[in-house]
């Protein structure tokens, strides 16, 4: 099995790190809440296909500690906030940010695309879950 393209690929791990940001309350950030939503509406939708393409629990579970620890964790400590028109905006720079990114990186979001489809029937590793999976195999 193959492990995963690098990580800053993936809006995920972007996501992630302005939640960091916020957590921990460097000035001027703006609340991921908004973003985390609809992130991990997405990441429903993998493991969704997961279970359409027959992919083993074992890799089902481990892409759901994955998505526990990248965003249902992060979305949880936030929930109680007010998501604000400035939050919504800083999304979608964000993003645009991260289009960018990838574009001078000379990636394609179809490349990433089908590398999402390839972990959804269990021939790929997302970052996060290549890091647990190799931790997992030396404590065994």
């Amino acid at each position: 099995m193959k492990f995963d393209m690098r990580f800053d690929y993936y809006y995920s791990y972007w996501i992630l790190f302005w939640y960091f940001l916020y957590y921990f309350n460097f000035e001027k950030t703006y609340n991921p809440k908004f973003v985390l939503i609809f992130a991990l509406i997405e990441n429903i939708f993998v493991l969704l296909l997961m279970f359409y393409y027959k992919t083993k629990l074992s890799f089902i579970l481990l892409a759901f500690v994955s998505i526990t620890i990248v965003k249902v964790i992060p979305l949880y400590t936030v929930w109680n906030t007010t998501i604000q028109m400035k939050d919504i905006y800083m999304t979608i720079f964000l993003f645009f940010i991260y289009l960018f990114w990838i574009y001078i990186n000379k990636m394609t979001l179809k490349k990433i695309f089908n590398n999402t489809i390839l972990v959804a029937k269990g021939k790929r590793y997302f970052t996060l879950m290549s890091i647990i999976y190799m931790i997992i195999h030396k404590l065994i």
